[in-house]
């Protein structure tokens, strides 16, 4: 019993990713569904449209919840801010819940519920990673980043596999969000009961925001290409292939469950070699592959047929989740423990959202200005340069 809480207080933060990743995919998995009970059914044709809109301005919150818990876990301890970030998303999940169906005032109580959401998913993503890798060994911060990682993946996974579940029955998606309440609810309890991690007990009095220039421009390329790694394979190939090719929404949305898969194995993988050969050389040498694979995956995907836009997503993913897996213990080394918090939080929303979630909008708008394929090379590319240059700031 004495062990498995220990294991517990170890792993909590990696738990708490998880559990985040799967409430959050709910969310956006669920929209489609959503739409049937604010909008009226001869509205349904706008409805999806207007929950993505719904859902985008809720965002707002993310950088805002960033800022406000990190300065708290940097000033009072990591602990508190994750139970308050946890606490905040819990009362949003419940919240929406009980928010009335087909009435603006609906609307906008869901608005509401969605914005206090991410204002505690904006912390809670960098607030879970540092407690883990805080807690855990400092010569296995690599592997511990990948587990990080790895998790947050299965949780989004486990998301639309709920969702898919419940819909094969016949049963409300209702019934998923009670689930992803139980789930943090425990992990909330779990964090009451771990433990302060010691570097930021013996580091918390020095306070201070000055950091440095290369750290801080370190932190926003390393987050940018976290951004863009995850959103080109599975968010803008699956939609923008389908206005080029013959092949359907279906169809590549079916593949992009099954490369989350080949995404989540790399992660994994990357966990187990990384901390032998360090983290910032293995991190350039994956943006080296990404480099290689990037215009042979764009090719493949272009060349209209199934098999060959998998192969080509799969690669994609494949040098992302290189990338992807030490990114946490990378950003974390940048930053000494009485100013990680907030640093790594505002950065990493700022540079997530405004980089890797615009991707798809400026890829879709390039590509109709100038419609060939190597041009979407050009912005993966960039980003991928600057990530390379400043990793080597970093030796």
């Amino acid at each position: 019993m004495k062990h498995l809480k220990q294991h517990l207080q170890k792993n909590v933060g990696i738990l708490a990713n998880a559990v985040e990743c799967y409430s959050g995919g709910l969310l956006m998995f669920s929209l489609p569904f959503l739409s049937r009970d604010l909008y009226s059914p001869s509205d349904d044709s706008h409805g999806v449209m207007r929950n993505f809109i719904l859902y985008g301005l809720s965002l707002w919150s993310y950088p805002l919840g960033s800022l406000m818990f990190g300065w708290l876990g940097d000033r009072y301890g990591r602990r508190p801010a994750l139970l308050l970030s946890l606490g905040l998303m819990l009362f949003a999940l419940n919240f929406m819940l009980l928010c009335p169906c087909q009435t603006s005032s609906g609307r906008l109580l869901i608005f509401l519920s969605l914005s206090l959401y991410h204002m505690g998913s904006g912390a809670e993503i960098t607030g879970g990673a540092l407690l883990s890798l805080e807690h855990g060994d400092p010569k296995r911060q690599g592997r511990i980043s990948a587990y990080i990682c790895t998790f947050s993946v299965l949780g989004i996974l486990l998301a639309s596999g709920t969702l898919s579940f419940l819909q094969a029955l016949g049963e409300s998606y209702w019934w998923a969000f009670y689930v992803a309440i139980a789930l943090m609810a425990f992990v909330f309890v779990t964090v009451v009961f771990s433990q302060e991690p010691s570097v930021f007990e013996n580091d918390h009095n020095q306070g201070g925001w000055r950091v440095g220039f290369k750290p801080l421009m370190t932190c926003f390329m390393v987050a940018s290409l976290f951004g863009v790694g995850y959103y080109v394979p599975f968010v803008f190939l699956p939609q923008i292939v389908t206005t080029v090719t013959s092949l359907t929404l279906e169809a590549t949305s079916a593949f992009s469950t099954l490369n989350l898969g080949i995404y989540m194995a790399s992660l994994f993988g990357a966990g187990l070699v990384v901390d032998r050969v360090g983290i910032s050389f293995f991190m350039r040498r994956a943006c080296l592959l990404l480099l290689v694979l990037s215009p042979l995956a764009f090719w493949l995907t272009w060349n209209g047929s199934l098999w060959t836009y998998a192969l080509g997503q799969g690669l994609l993913a494949l040098g992302g989740g290189l990338f992807i897996a030490p990114s946490h213990a990378l950003m974390a080394s940048l930053f000494p423990p009485h100013s990680r918090y907030r640093m790594i939080s505002l950065i990493y929303a700022l540079a997530f959202t405004c980089v890797g979630g615009a991707t798809p909008i400026i890829l879709g708008w390039l590509y109709m200005a100038i419609p060939y394929h190597w041009i979407l090379n050009m912005w993966i590319w960039m980003w991928v340069m600057g990530a390379y240059y400043t990793l080597g700031w970093k030796r």
